[in-house]
């Protein structure tokens, strides 16, 4: 998923099938992996070049800024460790998102992520304020977004998954039609045939002395002027 937090592409992993508004789709969530560090996963300069479990988006704001998942979840513990905050809880803290798989449509989600400031103990010594500075990342807000897609969307996905179910089957009664059609065209032609040869033989039998002859040559004559010669059968003629 592109994420303009950090400008550029964020993976997350597979958790479970789930059911939204009517709509299958599948939920994929964050993992150690998706806030991780350059040193375990090699990747670009907005992973923290130390624990896991925050951005370095210091580039984008040109301020020691980090941000990560709602109160340090799945980070490590040298966060927590500096700050008073509450304990993590996956079903507030975790980003979700609900994905139809055939579509590709987002059809929810849960986002869930704040952004800290790092006090670096080093470039604060020389601020005198009575007490000694920590080092320390200390959260400034939090976001917490519930997304989901308007309905009219969410009626069109349900009419064009049911389209794609239905489909193979309509495409199925096609051919079926088709071939029985086929076939019946095929009997017809032939009943056609054996119906005919029916009629000559009948013919044969009523009138044997005709079907011996051999065919009548036929001439007209129209306005003074002969016509070329025609030949009929002599089933047909009318004179024995």
């Amino acid at each position: 998923v592109f994420d303009d937090k950090r400008g550029g592409l964020v993976e997350y992993e597979y958790a479970e099938d789930v059911t939204v508004d009517g709509v299958s789709s599948q939920r994929y969530i964050t993992s150690r992996d998706t806030y991780g560090n350059n040193t375990a996963l090699k990747r670009d300069g907005f992973y923290q070049k130390g624990p896991y479990g925050v951005w370095n988006i210091s580039k984008i704001w040109g301020a020691k800024m980090f941000v990560s998942a709602a109160r340090f979840y799945n980070a490590d513990l040298y966060y927590t460790s500096m700050v008073d905050i509450e304990a993590a809880i996956p079903e507030e803290d975790e980003t979700t998102w609900d994905i139809e798989p055939r579509t590709g449509c987002t059809v929810g989600a849960s986002v869930n992520r704040m952004t800290s400031i790092l006090f670096d103990a080093e470039q604060m010594s020389s601020i005198s304020i009575g007490v000694p500075v920590l080092t320390a990342y200390m959260p400034v807000y939090t976001v917490r977004s519930q997304i989901s897609s308007p309905y009219a969307i969410l009626h069109r996905l349900k009419l064009l998954i049911r389209f794609t179910d239905a489909l193979p089957v309509v495409m199925l009664g096609v051919i079926v039609c088709g071939v029985f059609l086929l076939i019946i065209g095929v009997l017809l032609r032939e009943e056609h045939k054996r119906s005919h040869r029916s009629e000559i033989e009948l013919l044969k039998i009523r009138y044997p002395s005709h079907c011996e002859q051999p065919p009548l040559r036929v001439s007209l004559w129209v306005n003074g002027l002969q016509t070329p010669h025609s030949e009929t059968d002599p089933l047909l003629s009318e004179d024995p």
